[in-house]
Formats: structure tokens, sequence, C-alpha cells
């Protein structure tokens, strides 16, 4: 990708050599032709070479093919450094902000909504009923360890709505967890500080993908004889 960069840059130095190769060639026809090449191309350049195509035909030329690879090349370094992802991250934080402080006026009415289903249900069970239960052994515990684990890919949108661990070419690695999948491409969620914002990677672009699932393990307090 640095190699890409860095032929950006050389074919963007040859298209201001040849701009100004070219500028230099319209003073000589007028001063305002000098002008328009230098301040309006490339659309001034172009008026100019078609003007006068059999004398300028050639620094045009150059020109144009430097200038195109060099824009070509710098879009698509853009591109895969996830550039555009920049205005949508952007929209994506202002809307979860927004949500954000609906969700903390709606608050009190939740907590009061939840308190009075706990209430209703704590009558609707018959009081020994509810001394029965306070006094029935807990059951079996499961030890249990939560831990990413790597997966294909290609498994991922079997697990939407859970979170993982996910790592771009050229990036640092992400946790967030995955709302969406598309042909080619994988939808997250993350949270930040400002709210939540959700981004989108494609599959040839993700070098690793963890899973966090619940894995049991052996209670080193128990042991089991075998007769």
């Amino acid at each position: 990708m640095n190699t890409l960069l860095h032929i950006s840059q050389t074919f963007a130095l040859v298209a201001l050599v040849t701009l100004s190769w070219l500028t230099l060639h319209a003073f000589k026809k007028h001063s305002l032709w000098g002008i328009a090449v230098l301040l309006l191309s490339p659309f001034s350049a172009l008026c100019f070479a078609i003007k006068y195509w059999k004398d300028e035909k050639k620094p045009f030329l150059t020109y144009v093919a430097s200038f195109g690879t060099a824009a070509s090349l710098a879009l698509y370094v853009f591109t895969t450094w996830g550039g555009w992802e920049a205005p949508h991250t952007a929209l994506t934080v202002h809307q979860g902000v927004q949500k954000q402080n609906l969700s903390r006026q709606l608050a009190p009415k939740q907590v009061d909504t939840i308190a009075q289903t706990t209430q209703a249900a704590r009558d609707a069970v018959p009081a020994h009923s509810r001394h029965t239960l306070s006094r029935r052994p807990s059951a079996l515990k499961v030890n249990y360890r939560a831990d990413y684990r790597e997966i294909d890919i290609a498994d991922a949108k079997k697990y939407i709505g859970k979170s993982f661990k996910v790592t771009r070419r050229n990036s640092e690695e992400r946790e967030c967890r995955l709302i969406g999948s598309s042909p080619g491409k994988l939808l997250f969620e993350q949270r930040g500080r400002g709210g939540t914002f959700t981004f989108e990677y494609r599959h040839r672009d993700i070098v690793k993908l963890k899973l966090l699932a619940s894995m049991d393990y052996p209670d080193s307090h128990v042991q089991v004889t075998m007769k």
C-alpha cells in the first residue's frame, strides 16, 4: 500500500511539472491564457489544448496522463484506508448522541414500568410458593469463561448480535458487535464516548475475525471418582 502511495506522489509531481510546461506555453500565446491554465486547470488546459492542438498536444497529453494516474491511485489508496468512513462515522456518532439523550429522558419512565411489572409478578405468586422457592436448593453450578476464538469470515453471519474483535488490513484490532451481513460485507456496531456508531468492512479487507464465546471448564474443587 505504501508503494502505491509513493507511485501516486511521483505521478502527481510529474503532473505538476507538465502543468508548468503547459502554462509557459499558454503565457507565450497570451497572458490571459497563462493565468487561466495556471488557476483553472484541468478545464482551462483542455480548452487551451483544443484551440492550439497542433502545437500543444504533447504537453497536454502528458499532463492528462500523469494527472489521471495520480488521481486514480490516490482515490484507490484513500478508499482502501477507509477514508470514506469518516463522514459516515461522524453522522452515526451524531445520531448516537441524539439517541443517548432521548434514552436519558425516557429512563425514569422505563424504571417505573419495570418496577410495577416486577411487583405485579410477585403479587401473583402465593406466599407459600415464594417461601418454597426461596428455600429450594440452587441448581448445579456450571463454570465457564468468556474468551475470543477465531472463526471463518464465511461463518460470521451465523452470529449476528454477538461481540467480535475484528482486525482490518493496515489498522488496529477493534472490539465491536456484528449487526448485519450482506454478500461480501459485514456491518458492525461500536460504542464510543459520543454514542454508538456503525461501520462496514468488506470480507477481503478483514485479516482476522474473533468471536466472543462462552466455554465451560472443569471446577478444580470437584473430583469425580470412576468405579
